[in-house]
């Protein structure tokens, strides 16, 4: 049986948003992911606090270290408790490309504003609320979505949009995307079945699969023919299976059932 993901939730500030996954988790409404760290970029933030008062491991890395070395720290406590996704939470430091790859679609972020709309560098916190407000527009809103090397730039996975009411101050229409968007979308992204990527980093297994998923003659037929008809798709799907079972037997792997649940997720992937 695949385990929940475990969760760690950066953070810069009051954790608003992290607050929102932590009322989520009471609530039972995050059924496939676990919240098992909480990481700051600055020391005596409030959000520290609250994951204190909910029982969750949280500690602070000093916001002056070097970018490489601020890192270094983080990825080895992210590997201290197993974390498996990542949460930023209102979370202000960019994470370098060399960082975000080692995370690929594993790494989820909270935007205030509709991307590509008010979005990149330089746009976080109040200032995308005053871009907005600049602009004229007449509906914001909030996106999550996946982060990599491109600030802003990954694969949008929900948003919601809010209206800009007449005599809004960048304050009020900040505050409204958090009540109406923000602190709805991320629980409800953090709730969702887990991504391929994540399910097999969730596997006690994941080592044993690395030879399937680095051998392309067991799955590159599905990916060269998609739409070449289920009679083909079955042939090579039934030697999936098979090579897969074969691969977990010799490798000591004895949950036969989750070796099979584990080869129609990556059939589906594909």
């Amino acid at each position: 049986m695949l385990s929940r993901a475990r969760i760690a939730v950066l953070v810069s500030g009051g954790g608003t948003n992290l607050q929102a996954l932590l009322d989520a988790r009471q609530a039972g409404k995050l059924p496939h992911g676990e919240i098992a760290l909480v990481v700051s970029s600055k020391e005596g933030a409030y959000a520290l606090e609250r994951a204190e008062k909910a029982g969750v491991p949280a500690c602070a890395l000093p916001s002056g270290m070097e970018q490489a070395d601020f890192e270094q720290r983080l990825q080895a406590l992210l590997e201290r408790y197993r974390i498996q996704v990542i949460v930023l939470a209102g979370f202000l430091r960019i994470l370098s490309g060399a960082f975000t790859a080692r995370w690929p679609e594993r790494i989820l972020n909270v935007h205030p504003s509709l991307i590509p709309s008010f979005c990149g560098q330089g746009m976080y916190g109040l200032r995308v609320h005053e871009a907005a407000l600049r602009y004229g527009v007449k509906v914001t809103g909030a996106t999550v979505h996946f982060v990599n090397e491109i600030p802003d730039g990954g694969r949008i996975l929900l948003q919601k949009a809010v209206e800009v009411l007449p005599g809004d101050t960048p304050q009020t229409l900040q505050r409204r995307v958090m009540e109406q968007a923000e602190w709805l979308l991320l629980p409800q992204a953090a709730a969702q079945p887990l991504q391929f990527s994540f399910m097999v980093h969730s596997l006690q297994f994941a080592p044993h699969i690395e030879l399937i998923l680095n051998t392309p003659f067991l799955w590159m037929p599905l990916k060269i023919f998609p739409t070449s008809g289920t009679q083909y798709c079955r042939k090579w799907d039934s030697w999936f299976f098979f090579a897969l079972r074969q691969s977990c037997i010799q490798t000591h792997f004895e949950d036969s059932e989750a070796a099979l649940c584990l080869c129609f997720c990556l059939w589906f992937a594909s």
